[in-house]
């Protein structure tokens, strides 16, 4: 027996009635007068309009004017812009689309439709984790361009001042003039100004060489706090806190202190009249939820924060505080790349940092670094004992494609009592170790022309030499954040620009470590 029509238009209804209130989108029908005939639970909830709007009979001009007498809108007379917006969806296209944010801070995307009777439907959805993540992806896309930007500039720069450090330190040696040795060193510390600078640029792009080891960082800060409390000065109070049984971290040293340097000059510059300064380390767990959030991996780490009692940032600072070169300070009081140069840093290390900061309810940056695992700490151990260094001589070849560097390299190397065999290249450089018939050490660069990198370069030199050392320098490069597994521990990285004593350290290092 089949259903009688009203029947199925009765199930019809209902299924349509059902349908309109559980869907995921508000929905709002108004009739050919812009009056409010019908609306859904999921469009109540949103808080759009004053719940004593929501009764059939309101017009849509009305609802306007409302949302225009919050400012959302920019300002004017809130009837006049209501009838503007009205006006535009009655003559403007079929369906007229744009974003709000209500009371509730939430991004509501509304799209309106005008049907065939001359009423309007209306749908909502609610945009605000879509809206941040392309926000974020935007931020990170920024970040990236910039960081390849700054990371190729400093490389450069690298260059060229190890070009000049290399012609002032032989330049030292044949000048005997006390003043025109004044005029040398002076060069030199501003030469050294600029590597440290250029090194910053690096860290925030992420392309700076590092050598990490096994770190405690309880006992790296405690050991580095005394310093902090007299730079910072007695009307800043600094206090660590420190958990028990700390795990190891492995981090570059050196710049994990400066990148602690910096949280801490920024808390003292945001406590003009005072305050303090609280640095703490603990294990922390971090969890699936907060992992994909920050983009890590999940498990142990240890968490390092500095908590200031300073005036904190607001929305648009915190948003812009990893941009480099982007400051709040008074012209010349800083350079903008501490909290960038950190950031960079951090995530070279595998780590992560977030900032939580108010207006008025000062700043905590946190530092998350990977936890060493056990059978890592053992192996360092084994490798503990060393011997102490013992000068090198013999025959080098000397791989820089910088036809400046280049023979300022040899000069430095022949003046310690070293024979060079000078190549531009990693081609140039095996036929020079062929026809040599040996070689005592590998100096190349990591970067080359020619179709080999310097780490190519060294696998196919130690077929011919198998217990050739090798060092590698580099003014940057992704791959030289530390040195490929096959290379330890017998090989060294310099970072350019680099004095004759570095280079002689790493020569005498790599020497001894075969």
């Amino acid at each position: 027996m089949q259903d009688h029509p009203r029947q199925e238009v009765s199930r019809i209804q209902e299924f349509l009635k059902i349908t309109f209130e559980t869907m995921d989108q508000g929905i709002t029908i108004y009739d050919d007068e812009l009056r409010l005939v019908a609306w859904n639970d999921r469009y109540a909830g949103m808080g759009i309009h004053p719940k004593e709007l929501l009764c059939e009979g309101t017009n849509l001009l009305d609802l306007y004017a409302v949302v225009a007498s919050t400012g959302i809108f920019g300002p004017g007379d809130p009837d006049a812009i209501a009838w503007a917006h009205v006006e535009a969806i009655r003559s403007g296209p079929l369906i007229h689309t744009e974003v709000l944010t209500p009371p509730t801070g939430r991004s509501i995307l509304i799209r309106r439709f005008r049907l065939p009777n001359g009423g309007i439907c209306a749908t909502f959805n609610d945009v605000t984790d879509e809206l941040r993540a392309e926000s974020e992806l935007r931020q990170s896309q920024k970040m990236d361009a910039i960081g390849k930007l700054t990371g190729g500039v400093a490389h450069d720069i690298n260059n060229v001042l190890a070009v000049v450090e290399g012609n002032l330190e032989l330049a030292l040696e044949k000048v005997s003039d006390p003043e025109g040795n004044r005029l040398i060193r002076s060069a030199l510390d501003a030469s050294e100004r600029g590597s440290k600078l250029t090194h910053r640029l690096l860290a925030f792009a992420r392309r700076q060489p590092l050598s990490p080891t096994l770190t405690d960082a309880g006992a790296l800060l405690s050991g580095f706090v005394d310093m902090l409390r007299k730079m910072l000065g007695a009307s800043i109070e600094v206090e660590l806190i420190r958990d028990a049984n700390l795990w190891l971290c492995h981090v570059d040293r050196n710049q994990f202190e400066n990148v602690v340097l910096n949280l801490a000059i920024n808390a003292r510059d945001a406590m003009p009249e005072g305050g303090k300064l609280l640095l703490r380390v603990a294990n922390v767990e971090i969890d699936d939820g907060y992992a994909a959030s920050a983009e890590i991996d999940a498990g142990p780490y240890i968490c390092v924060s500095a908590t200031d009692s300073g005036y904190g940032m607001d929305a648009a600072t915190l948003d812009r505080a990893f941009e480099p070169f982007f400051t709040t300070k008074a012209v010349g009081r800083g350079t903008g790349l501490g909290l960038s140069m950190a950031h960079g840093f951090v995530k070279q290390s595998g780590g992560h940092i977030a900032i939580e900061s108010g207006m008025g309810s000062g700043t905590v940056v946190s530092i998350y670094l990977p936890r060493v695992n056990d059978e890592l700490v053992e192996a360092a151990a084994e490798k503990l004992p060393q011997s102490s260094p013992r000068n090198c001589s013999g025959f080098v070849v000397v791989v820089e494609d910088d036809d400046d560097l280049r023979p300022i390299l040899v000069s430095q190397l022949e003046a310690l009592g070293f024979r060079t065999l000078p190549a531009v290249n990693g081609i140039e450089a095996l036929e020079v170790l062929r026809e040599a018939g040996q070689a005592d050490l590998l100096l190349t660069d990591v970067i080359l022309p020619g179709g080999l990198s310097g780490y190519e370069l060294a696998e196919a030199a130690r077929k011919l030499v198998p217990s050739l050392p090798v060092v590698f320098m580099s003014g940057y490069t992704e791959s030289a954040a530390a040195i490929p597994s096959q290379f330890e521990p017998d090989a060294e990285l310099l970072r350019k620009p680099f004095r004759r004593a570095d280079l002689v350290q790493a020569l005498t290092r790599a020497v001894e470590a075969r």
